[in-house]
């Protein structure tokens, strides 16, 4: 599995701010796309994830609005897409998210706080 870089990283920790200033405060966030497989470029964006249950009553067009809001106040290249923790557990079959869900790395939440854990004893 491909490790977030720190720029990345930091990046995540400044849009987890910014949508939690719009209310939503997500289960999980997930990397995807080129930092994700280790092949970005200098001009690469951010493709997120991000996991709450909030958008089901939101609605998908306002959830994308609102983390697109978020994205344009820290000014960072970060394409968010939203998805409900029923959504990301049981992707559709030939559907987008069953397409990238293996190249998909936690980056906030639960499961990035065990992967962290792993590779710091992994390194000892």
């Amino acid at each position: 599995m491909v490790r977030a870089s720190s720029k990345v990283r930091r990046i995540v920790s400044r849009y987890v701010d910014a949508i939690a200033k719009r209310g939503i405060r997500p289960e999980a966030i997930y990397l995807f796309g080129s930092h994700a497989r280790g092949e970005a470029g200098r001009d690469s964006d951010v493709d997120l994830i991000v996991v709450w249950r909030g958008f089901r009553r939101m609605g998908y067009l306002r959830s994308l609005a609102l983390l697109g809001e978020a994205t344009a106040d820290i000014l960072e290249p970060i394409q968010a897409l939203p998805y409900t923790p029923k959504e990301f557990a049981r992707p559709l079959p030939g559907g987008f998210l069953d397409a990238i869900r293996d190249e998909c790395v936690p980056v906030f939440g639960p499961a990035s706080a065990s992967v962290r854990r792993s590779q710091t004893q992994l390194r000892r």
